[in-house]
């Protein structure tokens, strides 16, 4: 018998969820069916959303369940994330992939945007991860490091070199690489003019982790905390928060702010990936302690009496 997960993360039930900003074009909306808007594979019920063949990929290594490894040892939010095993180190000439399946049936929704948690350990250049999207029901992939119509933005920055085991570039090496308690953090949007994101069944991602023939005894790939979005129309005029600079970013939680506006910034408000606001206080000077939230993404809301601007923040301990 065929042994798979399916993922399902936006259906016809969803109802967004929208922070909207006056004199921005664009706002977030967040799908309402999941905890916070995120898979954090600690709600059983919810591994049903993810498809791990092991009848088209027989050595698929793919796991939820608790990390138990020399460097990837924990989740990001614990017990349970995904991983390339639990317990033993990837094999050598493995091909593992998992599979997200995003239906998007809301009607005012324009683009995809997904957010996760990552840590590798693997031979450098030689074995590694990349992540492949289809926007054809699978009838096509593109690597997100090669297309065009997606935007990616990661902490830190991915190299363009190829990895041997894909033949393509991706992730590998140690990642973050600061130590086994730091995670980095990929943020990646689907945004291509041709495709109805409408449709249901329109978006798959896939994580493709491979190796080379020789073993190496490392961890592997692991995942954790995967938010995903959209984009809904909102009041048509100039794009506002290009008058708010904030560093660093991502940022533990010491941010400073620059106004570039003519008007005084009086309120900012922080809110997480489900909208529900964090912080909220006066403003006293340019800088912002926000070191007492989780890591995370989070929306930062700078209010004054003309503008009321949405800037986009990481916290990364």
């Amino acid at each position: 018998m065929k042994k798979f997960l399916l993922i399902a993360l936006l259906s016809n039930f969803i109802f967004p969820l929208c922070i909207f900003a006056q004199q921005q074009i664009n706002v977030f909306c967040f799908a309402s069916d999941l905890p916070n808007s995120t898979l954090a594979f600690e709600d059983t019920g919810y591994y049903d959303r993810v498809l791990i063949d092991t009848v088209a990929y027989p050595g698929n290594i793919w796991q939820i369940g608790i990390p138990d490894k020399t460097i990837l040892n924990s989740s990001n939010s614990t017990p349970f994330s995904i991983i390339t095993d639990t317990v033993n180190p990837y094999p050598a000439n493995n091909y593992s992939v998992f599979q997200l399946k995003i239906i998007d049936t809301a009607g005012t929704w324009w683009d995809i945007q997904v957010q996760l948690y990552y840590r590798m350990d693997s031979d450098s250049l030689h074995d590694g991860g990349m992540i492949l999207t289809s926007q054809d029901n699978g009838l096509t992939w593109k690597n997100i490091q090669n297309d065009s119509t997606v935007s990616v933005s990661p902490f830190p920055a991915l190299s363009p070199d190829t990895i041997s085991a894909l033949g393509q570039p991706g992730i590998s090496g140690r990642v973050p690489g600061l130590s086994s308690a730091y995670w980095g953090n990929l943020e990646f949007g689907m945004m291509d003019e041709n495709v109805n994101y409408q449709d249901a069944d329109t978006v798959l991602i896939r994580f493709v982790f491979a190796s080379d023939s020789i073993t190496d005894s490392r961890d592997g790939w692991q995942i954790d905390d995967i938010y995903v979005y959209s984009m809904c129309e909102a009041v048509p005029g100039y794009d506002a928060s290009s008058l708010i600079d904030i560093f660093p970013n991502p940022s533990a939680g010491d941010l400073t702010f620059v106004n570039k506006g003519k008007t005084p910034i009086e309120r900012v408000s922080i809110h997480d990936m489900s909208g529900r606001e964090v912080f909220s206080g006066q403003i006293t000077s340019a800088n912002i302690d926000l070191g007492f939230l989780p890591n995370g993404i989070y929306e930062a809301i700078f209010e004054g009496k003309e503008n009321r601007i949405v800037k986009r923040i990481t916290i990364l301990h």
